[in-house]
This record gives C-alpha cells, structure tokens and sequence, in this order.
C-alpha cells in the first residue's frame, strides 16, 4: 500500500517521494503528481490548523485561569469558565467522558491527520508535554486542572458578584 494513497496498490511508488522519476508524458506522472499536491496542501492546512489551535486554545485556558484579574474582562470571563464547566461535565456526561473539551478533539483529530499517535487525554497535558519535552503524570495534571478551574471560578463569581453589588448600590439611591 502506499503511503500516500492507501487505495493504490503497492507497485504504484509513493506520490510523496520526491526521488520517484516518472516521465513527464506519462499519464501516470500527472495523477500522482496532482495527489501529491494535494497531499502536499492538506498537509500545510493541517499544520496551519495545528497552530493555530495552539494558540487559541492556549489563551482561552490563559483566559479562564486569569481573565477575572481585569474588571471589564471578568463578566466575560465568567461566561468562558460556565461554557467550560458546562462542556466538561454535560458534554463530557454526553460523549462518555467528564472533562470532554470539543476543541481538544477537534486539534487531536488533526494532529491524527498528521500522524501524532498516542495523544493524552488531557489538553495540558499534551500542551505541557509539548512545550517542554517532559512527560508529566495525567493524574497529576488533571488534578492541577481542575484545581486551577476551581479557584478561577470561585475566584471569578466573588469579583463579579462584587462589581454588581457596587452597581447595584450605585444606581439605587
């Protein structure tokens, strides 16, 4: 089977491989070469998608932990953590697994596309592991996950409590 294309038969040479000579006329070369390249962008597509994840991922997890800091983010803030909480534990109730997060599966399944096997089950595991190149223990970060969760949480409901007790005070004379 090739690599490429699972659907060829194992004679046909691998449409990836740069060092593969066909002559140009043949009828052949065109085919493989129109799969390559489309191989060849789904590829970047991937890999583009793959960052950009990251990144989004990444700073919706940085907003949750700390988006209560500022005032006129902790409304917002408060919103993400509920959506977050929510899909941990109704999605999660849903899809057979608390702490199910749709972006996690939507990035595993393209990091899968782009041959990543055995990924965790935790996002921050997968991110710290990334980013350090260590390999922490999954119950020792689903412990901190949620533990981080929680107090941005709690954190996040006193202040957003508190600014509208204030307003509320304000505006009622």
């Amino acid at each position: 089977m090739s690599f490429c294309c699972p659907d060829l038969e194992t004679d046909h040479p691998d449409p990836l491989d740069c060092k593969t000579s066909r002559h140009p006329d043949s009828i052949q070369f065109g085919y493989f070469n129109q799969i390559c390249i489309i191989k060849l962008i789904l590829k970047l597509i991937y890999h583009i998608l793959d960052i950009l994840f990251v990144i989004f991922h990444s700073s919706l997890i940085l907003f949750n932990s700390f988006g209560w800091i500022w005032k006129k983010t902790r409304v917002f803030n408060l919103i993400t953590l509920s959506l977050t909480g929510a899909s941990w534990l109704f999605l999660g109730l849903i899809c057979g697994t608390l702490g199910y997060c749709p972006l996690t599966d939507w990035h595993f399944r393209i990091l899968e596309k782009l041959g990543k096997t055995e990924l965790p089950d935790s996002y921050i595991k997968y991110l710290f592991d990334r980013l350090t190149g260590l390999n922490i223990s999954p119950s020792l970060t689903d412990r901190m996950t949620l533990y981080v969760f929680l107090a941005a949480l709690l954190i996040s409901v006193y202040f957003n409590l508190r600014d509208w007790l204030k307003f509320k005070k304000s505006v009622v004379p």
